[in-house]
């Protein structure tokens, strides 16, 4: 059993301040519960440092939702939960941009047809496979795609920080 007593700032990273430190408290909380304790990720440390750095000097606010899918993109590739977002699960054939899917975490993407999983425009699984996320409406869809592909990922216990910010834009809206 390990137990952190003290910690501080090293600088060399801005500190992060509202909404991007809790941003900083989702990116620390999918970490902890994602990753096997001890293993070793030197690419995802970085990419969590530059995420962190992206996010503490985001000075509009605007890009808090990209930056923060492509972490989570990065994370689930990198533990091995990687999810193919340019072919459709059952033929094969290339995700076509004006068709409607759904995405089923154990399957992948599926033309849609009445069945369970995330609805999705394959223009928006065309960006996420490139890792574009300049459009509002696949910055939407993509957060719940994300959302559900964390959630099965995690099993039954939800993130606490969702709840969390849930409750602050609660109380300040």
């Amino acid at each position: 059993l390990k137990t952190l007593h003290a910690a501080e700032w090293q600088g060399g990273l801005i500190a992060p301040q509202g909404r991007a430190l809790m941003c900083g408290f989702y990116l620390n909380e999918l970490l902890l519960r994602l990753l096997a304790r001890g293993d070793a990720h030197e690419k995802l440390y970085d990419r969590y440092a530059d995420t962190l750095d992206q996010l503490a000097n985001e000075a509009g606010g605007t890009d808090f939702e990209r930056i923060l899918r492509c972490f989570e993109k990065n994370l689930l590739s990198e533990i091995g939960y990687g999810a193919t977002f340019d072919a459709d699960a059952d033929s094969g054939a290339p995700i076509e941009p004006g068709v409607r899917y759904v995405f089923q975490p154990e399957r992948g993407a599926l033309r849609e047809n009445g069945q369970p999983g995330c609805p999705v425009s394959g223009q928006t699984l065309i960006d996420l496979a490139a890792g574009r996320f300049e459009q509002p409406a696949t910055l939407v869809e993509a957060k719940a795609l994300m959302r559900t592909l964390i959630n099965h990922t995690l099993g039954a216990k939800p993130l606490y920080t969702r709840q969390l910010l849930r409750e602050l834009t609660e109380l300040n809206p």
